[in-house]
């Protein structure tokens, strides 16, 4: 009987190799900046009570952080990397917010955000918005929250979940617009962790079986 487990034992921890092994994509870990070059505009009595914003034709990504979640940024050099002044693309420019509260709400934005130039290749990554939210902390300020997919078009990194988020603020009545703009994964299990549990229960069951097996014998 013992034989007999042991063998189920080794062949489960056979198999955990054999997974840790392959070359599945991962998920993204990596979160960047970018900033709009020229005016933002929205409809409303102030950006609180904003029904719409829209956005210039061009953004440009302005902060690249070298680790995120305690680990390297994907986003930050190498062939994976996104250059500081890369072009970001929004489409559509205009989003409505008429809609929109304080919890998230669903939408239907395919690529609404793509990296459109600075990665090897160019239009590497884009964004699906799936869900919006809004709030804000009065007359002068609306914050914008997105949730949604994460995509590299080279295949190298898996589908991962995003947040996209911005930051409105406006001095004063008639005041210019500034927008922070930035795009993060969602947080995932490190790479392995899975594999590694796996392999811990099939070495406690190892062992569980050899002691039921000496304490037979003695």
């Amino acid at each position: 009987m013992f034989k007999l487990w042991q063998k189920r034992i080794c062949s489960l921890l056979l198999l955990v190799g054999a997974c840790a092994n392959t070359n599945a994509a991962v998920e993204l870990n990596g979160t960047f900046g970018f900033t709009p070059i020229g005016d933002i505009a929205f409809s409303g009595t102030d950006l609180e009570h904003a029904s719409s914003v829209t956005f210039p034709s061009t953004e440009v990504v302005n902060t690249v952080p070298s680790t995120y979640n305690g680990s390297p940024n994907d986003f930050f050099a190498g062939t994976t990397g996104i250059p500081i002044l890369s072009h970001v693309t929004l489409s559509p420019l205009t989003l409505s917010l008429s809609a929109l509260s304080g919890s998230f709400s669903a939408v239907n934005y395919p690529a609404f955000l793509e990296v459109s130039s600075g990665t090897a290749p160019n239009n590497r990554y884009d964004f699906d918005l799936l869900e919006l939210m809004k709030t804000s902390n009065g007359s002068s300020s609306l914050d914008i929250y997105g949730k949604g997919i994460l995509r590299d078009t080279q295949g190298v990194f898996a589908d991962t979940p995003g947040l996209f988020s911005i930051a409105f603020t406006q001095t004063g009545q008639g005041g210019a617009i500034n927008g922070s703009f930035s795009i993060a994964t969602t947080a995932v299990p490190e790479p392995g962790t899975f594999l590694a549990g796996f392999c811990a229960l099939g070495f406690l069951l190892l062992g569980s079986f050899t002691w039921a097996k000496r304490s037979t014998l003695s």
